[in-house]
């Protein structure tokens, strides 16, 4: 765990785990949750809410989203179930279904009141009262980040090729797929207001576009270990 211009509250550096991590989420005041792949959910500065760890997973778990209060969260499995905790409401997965691509990401409404899921070859799936706003597959190279507008009246979809795909109400400020980045796109995540946005890569590696400011990166250094994600204070 790495903090640029936020509070660190915490890390797993320190402990052995058979079961790597995969995704982080913010309370929106400076706390979060640590996801790993068995679906544990590890709290740091905010309340522990739950976790699928005991439910005996049939896929790894891939992605951990907070509700726009920051109280509670969505885990998200590769076979597309959605698990739903604290004020987190439940509307509907992808479990069950013969999608083909793996679920990687899940992006929440802005009121909170429905989701999106993500595969990764581009397909876009809405629940709730999330409206869908289009998709592209297939894609070059796999979908890997995915956010809602402040609004909820679109969506970004990054590649790991560093290629942004902007739906909707969202706006394009640019991305890496020229630039052919050495190491892979991992993760993005939009400013609070929709202007701008962040792409990281597995080195640690980070890109700001539009209003965006970037704080630093690990890039360059020898870290020990893929980054798997960014998330916005």
């Amino acid at each position: 765990m790495f903090d640029f211009g936020a509070p660190w509250r915490g890390s797993l550096a320190r402990y052995h785990f058979r079961h790597s991590v995969v995704g982080e989420a913010s309370n929106g005041s400076g706390g979060y949750w640590v996801l790993r792949s068995n679906g544990s959910v590890v709290n740091f500065g905010t309340p522990w809410l739950g976790s699928p760890v005991s439910r005996d997973l049939t896929s790894p778990a891939v992605a951990i989203v907070a509700t726009p209060d920051g109280g509670g969260y969505w885990v998200v499995t590769a076979a597309g179930n959605v698990f739903n905790y604290g004020d987190a409401k439940w509307f509907g997965s992808l479990a069950g279904a013969h999608h083909g691509s793996p679920v990687v990401r899940l992006a929440v409404a802005a009121n909170g009141d429905g989701y999106w899921l993500l595969r990764s070859d581009g397909k876009v799936s809405a629940f709730g009262g999330a409206r869908f706003y289009g998709g592209s597959s297939p894609l070059a190279s796999s979908a890997v980040g995915f956010a809602a507008t402040p609004d909820g009246g679109g969506y970004w979809v990054v590649t790991a090729a560093g290629n942004v795909f902007n739906y909707g109400d969202a706006k394009w400020f640019g991305s890496l797929a020229r630039l052919h980045p050495a190491a892979p796109v991992v993760d993005f995540t939009p400013t609070a207001d929709g202007a701008g946005y962040w792409l990281a890569t597995s080195a640690g590696n980070v890109s700001n576009y539009g209003s965006a400011v970037w704080r630093g990166s690990e890039g360059g250094r020898h870290i020990g270990t893929s980054v798997v994600g960014i998330v916005r204070n």
